[in-house]
């Protein structure tokens, strides 16, 4: 069981949570252990072993670890599919590659 202590939490996947506390979000496994403590100000969820988070009004991708593969950087990003993620920067759209 996960105790329950977050104002809300969504299935991932059959691995991971996203965890809210306030205005803020982080995710756990399965088990409930902490991946990353809620400090991401929105997420798009876990695709192909990332997941999108936007802190500091830039999106970046976490591992399944909590580390940042792509630092924050974008206005915007979408989740990798097939290697493919849409992003946005200085108002212009492109799509990263994996």
């Amino acid at each position: 069981m996960i105790s329950p202590i977050y104002d809300y939490i969504s299935h991932l996947n059959e691995n991971f949570i996203t965890i809210q506390i306030g205005n803020k979000y982080g995710f756990a496994d399965k088990n409930g252990k902490i991946i990353t403590e809620p400090k991401f100000d929105d997420t798009n969820g876990f695709y192909e072993n990332l997941i999108s988070v936007l802190i500091n009004d830039k999106w970046g991708f976490i591992d399944t670890n909590g580390e940042f593969i792509i630092k924050p950087k974008f206005d915007y990003a979408g989740n990798f599919n097939e290697g493919l993620a849409d992003i946005k920067l200085n108002e212009k759209w492109g799509v990263y590659k994996q």
